[in-house]
């Protein structure tokens, strides 16, 4: 074989030896980059599920948060606590002492006259808190729960009037205004929580001698917004108190 035939195989094979190396990067490039677009579609897949999900949780939480919202905002109980402070003669101040036996009863009215029914358990306590006074305390329920449990609190700022007679009741266990007014002192308890309270002195005389009425539209007006604050004070108390006994103070 002659020298020019080597040089020209030589020349072939280099030559092909550089086609290949060629296809062969080329290959390796290819393949390289379609793994890496693979990688990266994978990943924003994942990346798209991580997203999905987490917005899927964010509305879970909305919802939960709203539900909750709207249990918090029923009336679970209702307690009305009416303290009568009436004038007497000059007594020892004594101890309280809880009676059974009588029952008693109040109203709370709408301006359309729509009328709820509190009544105590046939329990009231009485007690000389001052040589001059003497208090009576009594605990009323609805009458028919099922007209207020259940219910939005808010349907509560329809309330204007509240209305009792004790007249009956002071004759019975031996009591009598006298000349001289007497204070009343309305509490509101909504799921255990104490709303507001309303103090108004009546005249001499006019518990004594039948149904007497009093306008508490200041407290349940906004008895929606009382309770959310006093809830959430509650909630701020009891925190800083776990966090007070959790550091050793």
């Amino acid at each position: 074989m002659s020298v020019g035939t080597l040089q020209s195989t030589y020349f072939v094979i280099l030559i092909v030896g550089i086609v290949l190396t060629a296809v062969g990067t080329w290959g390796t490039n290819y393949y390289s980059k379609k793994a890496s677009d693979a990688k990266d579609l994978d990943l924003q897949h994942k990346l798209s599920e991580s997203d999905r999900s987490h917005r899927a949780d964010l509305i879970k939480k909305d919802e939960e948060i709203a539900d909750l919202n709207k249990k918090v905002n029923v009336i679970h109980t209702m307690e009305l606590q009416v303290a009568i402070d009436l004038p007497t003669d000059p007594r020892p101040i004594g101890e309280k002492e809880t009676s059974v036996g009588l029952s008693s009863s109040v109203a709370l009215f709408t301006d359309e006259k729509i009328r709820y029914r509190f009544v105590t358990d046939f329990q009231y306590s009485t007690w000389q808190i001052q040589d001059n006074i003497n208090r009576i305390m009594f605990r009323y329920e609805p009458e028919e729960p099922s007209q207020i449990l259940g219910r939005p609190i808010e349907f509560l700022s329809d309330i204007k009037i509240f209305v009792c007679n004790y007249s009956s009741f002071l004759e019975k266990v031996g009591f009598t205004p006298g000349d001289k007014g007497s204070v009343v002192t309305i509490e509101i308890f909504l799921n255990g929580v104490r709303i507001a309270d309303l103090k108004n002195t009546a005249d001499p005389g006019v518990l004594a001698k039948g149904q007497a009425e009093l306008d508490v539209s200041s407290i349940f007006s906004n008895i929606t917004e009382q309770y959310s604050t006093k809830l959430s004070k509650m909630r701020s108390d009891s925190t800083d108190s776990d966090f007070f006994k959790g550091h050793g103070r």
